[in-house]
């Protein structure tokens, strides 16, 4: 066979086996054959011997170099396909010319020759971000760690980290880029995480500070609406509070952008507020996307428009359970609300409400200690009160009794009568003034009695009308089955009065004076921001009007006495002093509510009772001076009051003996042999008072009558103001015909043995 022919079947067997011709007579078509059967060198005879060698030489080197770049090939791309880093390369253009399966699986591509297929732009989410690397590639040769988003297979998205090369030929032309990238999703999710964690916790760090180092509430809640409209690149937000009713929603805190129309203290009402019927349902944040196509805000559309509003989250403010208030981001274009933004808006709401609950209980101990303060105050007061109309009242009993006896002792027709008259008046009218300290410093004998307000209020009815002008309507609101109170029907209606003078002053261009009872129920939680008040059922006596209202300044003073914001010689500044003492005197509660132009409330609360059985006192309403023979012995340190009840029994027949206080009248009795029927003795006096002289009289002569006097109650013979069982008293001041009625009423009561 020919050297061809041979040629052939070896490089068939054996691809790898060199071939070298020696022919002396080949044609150029058989060299181009030989050339083309891949022979490597072609020698024509005759040879030098130096020439083979060299030809065979340069063979063996080929092939051997051809065997080590076989092998470096395959261990290339060995390890091209085994590195579990993706590995591409591409034209400058971007066409794939050569991709590892470690990429291809990590862009979802089923194989690599698929990737092979398209253009590296394709992959990028962003096109302006492979327009960045090939800019920073021409540039510097090499790009190192260049981050950005790349599509998958499916047209999802995921993070890479590229870095690669430029591979130039010998004359310095650019062949194609070497590159090498990663997946770093994961560790751009951790990042991401971390950023959001982080941002959150500066969030709330600022939160925190802001409500910690703030007294105010509403500082606090504008810092909260500035952050998080920041913090969500919002350009409003808005923090609203309810009203202890739950009926109205203001908006007391915003934060916007320069531009946007304020909200501040608007109001919402909650019954026409679907989306506030859902916080207090639910109590869960709510998302509207569209606030201009949501029902639930369809109240408040127009409110929304002004705003220029779109989408919206809102979020409860919760306090023990109990929905207070709220936060809104409101977005002037669509902007979903991711879930995690939601929680992390929720953990804002969480603070501000634990804010919230420290502000109301700082405020409710301010509240207790101010209510502790001033009842310490009202107690000092009263005890001053007392001590003043006790004197006063010592000072009347002797000008009322000694103008009686004088009136007495004038023929009629008398000029002088008048003069005398006038005195009496004058002096009436200076005990009602003490009737009044007393009644504040609840030191004045009442007679309670089981009633029905209702009933009380109905009686009052006719007489509250002509009190208050024509241009003010009185409207009662009288509660069905009202319960009962033990009260002096007297100092309620004395309460009623009042309240009605002061509501028609604060209406001097009319208005609405309201009275309402109700029953009610005070728990714990009223009790925890009213310290004296104990827990139980009550009647509520409500006197309500619309004027001009008070400022919490005066509204701190205006159960002290003599106090008064009308004009000179229009007010005495007793009127609720008064009903303050009442109120207390009878085991009650006042509280008031007014603001400044929105008129007044008080609150009265009088304990509920089951039983009605009546306690009204009996008087003695006959006109005649009775008359006796018993004797009497008269126990007063002021001279006045001892000489005018002296003289005045003496004028009825009786037999006096006066003593100067209790040491003295013990030694009268110890040396007086006869009996003493009664003894009429004041309550408080120097060296002994009434009541240990009572007592002691009592263990020497059992049978004789006690019959105190005073000019203010003591707690020796009292309990609250009401007389102990079988304790007979004389208020002060009194005149010569209350004196002797009510020492005949006494002499003539059988004692308890005796009935």
């Amino acid at each position: 066979m020919s050297g061809l022919e041979l040629m052939k079947k070896i490089k068939a067997s054996h691809p790898g086996t060199e071939c070298i011709i020696l022919t002396g007579h080949a044609s150029q078509t058989s060299a181009i054959e030989a050339i083309n059967l891949g022979d490597y060198g072609y020698v024509q005879k005759p040879y030098e011997i130096e020439q083979l060698l060299v030809t065979i030489q340069k063979a063996i080197e080929k092939r051997e170099t051809e065997d080590a770049l076989r092998e470096s090939k395959e261990r290339y791309y060995t390890l091209f396909e085994a590195v579990p880093v993706g590995l591409y390369r591409t034209t400058p253009k971007g066409q794939f010319l050569d991709a590892n399966l470690a990429l291809a699986r990590m862009l979802g591509y089923p194989d690599p020759e698929t990737l092979l297929t398209i253009n590296a732009v394709e992959l990028y989410v962003d096109s302006k971000e492979r327009e960045r690397w090939k800019t920073e590639m021409e540039a510097n040769g090499v790009v190192h760690n260049f981050e950005a988003q790349w599509f998958r297979y499916d047209k999802t998205a995921i993070w890479v980290r590229d870095s690669a090369r430029t591979i130039h030929n010998e004359q310095g032309r650019t062949l194609y880029y070497d590159g090498a990238v990663e997946d770093i999703t994961e560790s751009k999710q951790a990042e991401k995480k971390i950023r959001r964690r982080n941002r959150e916790l500066a969030l709330l760090n600022r939160i925190i500070a802001a409500s910690v180092s703030s007294l105010e509430q509403e500082t606090v809640l504008e810092t909260v609406c500035r952050e998080l409209a920041l913090a969500f690149d919002v350009p409003q937000a808005t923090a609203t509070l309810l009203n202890m009713e739950k009926t109205v929603a203001t908006i007391i805190a915003e934060y916007r952008t320069e531009g946007r129309p304020t909200a501040l203290h608007q109001t919402i009402p909650i019954n026409n507020s679907p989306s506030f019927q859902y916080l207090l349902e639910y109590k869960a944040p709510l998302t509207v996307n569209n606030t201009r196509q949501d029902p639930h805000l369809a109240p408040i559309h127009k409110l929304m428009c002004q705003q220029e509003t779109i989408s919206l989250l809102i979020l409860p403010l919760i306090i023990k359970g109990e929905v207070v208030g709220s936060l809104g981001l409101e977005a002037i274009k669509l902007r979903p609300f991711l879930a995690e933004e939601i929680n992390l808006a929720l953990s804002v709401a969480d603070q501000v409400a634990g804010a919230l609950a420290r502000f109301r209980l700082d405020k409710e101990r301010q509240q207790l200690e101010e209510q502790y303060r001033q009842s310490q105050k009202m107690e000092a007061v009263g005890q001053l009160a007392g001590g003043i109309a006790h004197d006063f009242n010592n000072l009347l009993t002797g000008i009322m009794g000694h103008a009686g006896l004088a009136m007495r002792a004038l023929p009629p027709g008398n000029p002088i009568r008048a003069d005398l008259e006038s005195i009496q008046k004058n002096a009436d009218r200076a005990a009602n003034l003490t009737r009044q300290l007393l009644a504040f410093a609840r030191k004045q004998i009442i007679h309670p009695t089981v009633l029905d307000p209702n009933s009380l209020i109905l009686s009052l009815d006719k007489m509250l009308r002509r009190l208050i002008s024509e241009d003010i309507e009185l409207v009662t609101l009288l509660a069905s089955g009202l319960g009962w109170v033990k009260a002096d029907p007297g100092q309620l209606e004395q309460i009623l009065l009042n309240l009605a003078v002061n509501a028609r002053d604060a209406m001097p261009d009319g208005g609405k004076l309201t009275i309402e009872t109700a029953n009610v129920a005070l728990d714990q939680n009223y009790t925890g921001q009213h310290a004296e008040v104990i827990p139980g059922e009550y009647v509520m006596l409500a006197v309500s009007d619309t004027g001009v209202g008070m400022t919490e300044k005066v509204k701190a003073r205006i159960f002290e006495p003599f106090f008064t914001t009308k004009e000179v010689g229009k007010g005495t500044g007793l009127g609720l002093a008064t009903v303050f003492g009442i109120v207390k005197q009878s085991n009650g509660y006042i509280w008031v509510y007014s603001e400044p132009g929105r008129g007044t409330s008080f609150k009265i609360y009088l304990p509920r009772i089951k039983t009605m059985n009546s306690l009204n006192p009996v008087s003695d309403k006959t006109d005649n001076l009775p008359r006796g023979t018993e004797t009497v012995l008269v126990v007063e340190d002021e001279v006045s009051v001892r000489t005018l009840a002296a003289r005045t029994l003496s004028q009825q027949g009786y037999t006096v003996l006066e003593a100067a206080n209790g040491e003295e009248a013990l030694h009268l009795i110890q040396d007086y042999s006869k009996e003493i029927q009664l003894l009429l003795t004041d309550m408080v006096m120097p060296k002994m008072g009434g009541k240990i002289l009572a007592d002691q009289l009592t263990a020497l002569r059992p049978k004789t009558k006690i019959l105190f006097t005073s000019g203010y109650t003591d707690e020796a013979i009292t309990h609250h103001g009401t007389l102990d069982a079988g304790v007979m008293f004389l208020q002060k001041p009194f005149s010569p015909k209350i004196l002797v009625h009510k020492v005949r009423q006494v002499l003539d009561t059988p004692q308890p043995e005796e009935r």
